[in-house]
């Protein structure tokens, strides 16, 4: 469906291999090869954890040097399901995969940390409502005062067909469509209006009316200049957004300068300087960090 609409997501991939009390183990052979299909049709593959654990917060660190081989579920940690369900969609996609969500928005403590020490780039464990913004930034190595930033980009997630609990998804359902298109709808342009970005997560848990109401939600907003992409993307943007800083000058004219911190060909693509136009004030000069004007 996204395909044929031109659109690029995430899929957050669970690598359950093995069966136990909470469910069957379904990333089988028999089951990879669809998830190989989407990474053929452009879509992003990211982790979804091994276990898809409600306790995923309570897990001990463990050890860096797991492997799926190694990896005993019954005695779970925070490395195990990162760097296992990593290994795995590496090995079997061939890709390096980058981008981790816990199951539930489960957040350990020291889960960005491991993250990064084991090559992810970003996270999208967290709900908007709880870090109170839906912009992506720089995690902390710990949730603890005094931690270190980490290189991890966390997107947050501000928009589910969920209600967040393990008994109550229920907020997309066969009978509410109409409700659900009409809230998320009504976010996403709020938020656009302010140049703000959205995380939906949508579970696949039914492909008949779920996929009805993202197609309808995805054929209402594209026509509004709205960008729709996948969380890889958007973190990404945010790095190099995050390796601009701008200065401003003022010249013995009285015009104003902005002069960026790179050189012209250093510039990550994708970056746009909104100014906002003012009558009788002058249209600022943009330079490189050369001096080179920027047009």
């Amino acid at each position: 469906m996204e395909a044929s609409l031109g659109v690029r997501s995430t899929f957050f991939v669970t690598t359950k291999y093995f069966r136990d009390a909470a469910d069957i183990g379904y990333y089988m052979p028999e089951n990879t090869a669809w998830v190989r299909q989407l990474k053929e049709l452009g879509f992003e593959i990211a982790s979804h954890s091994v276990s898809h654990s409600f306790s995923f917060d309570n897990f001990p660190v463990g050890s860096f040097e797991v492997t799926p081989a190694s990896y005993d579920p019954s005695h779970p940690t925070i490395v195990g399901e990162v760097r296992v369900s990593k290994q795995l969609l590496d090995r079997d996609l061939h890709q390096q995969t980058v981008g981790f969500r816990a199951g539930y928005l489960r957040f350990p403590n020291e889960l960005l940390r491991v993250l990064e020490e084991c090559g992810y780039v970003f996270d999208s464990s967290v709900s908007a409502q709880w870090v109170l913004t839906n912009f992506p930034y720089f995690g902390f190595r710990q949730r603890t005062l005094g931690s270190e930033h980490a290189r991890i980009v966390v997107v947050p997630v501000n928009l589910d067909d969920s209600r967040g609990e393990l008994e109550t998804r229920d907020f997309l359902r066969p009978g509410n469509q109409e409700e659900a298109l009409h809230v998320w709808a009504e976010v996403i342009t709020a938020n656009a209006e302010n140049n703000a970005t959205n995380c939906l997560l949508i579970h696949p848990t039914d492909t008949t009316y779920k996929l009805e109401t993202e197609r309808r939600l995805i054929e209402s907003i594209r026509g509004h200049n709205i960008w729709i992409g996948d969380v890889g993307s958007l973190a990404r943007f945010w790095v190099g957004r995050s390796r601009l800083q701008p200065t401003v000058r003022g010249g013995s004219d009285g015009r104003i300068s902005i002069v960026l911190n790179l050189k012209r060909s250093d510039l990550p693509s994708g970056q746009v300087l909104a100014l906002e136009a003012r009558p009788g004030t002058p249209v600022p000069n943009i330079l490189d960090a050369t001096g080179e004007p920027i047009p």
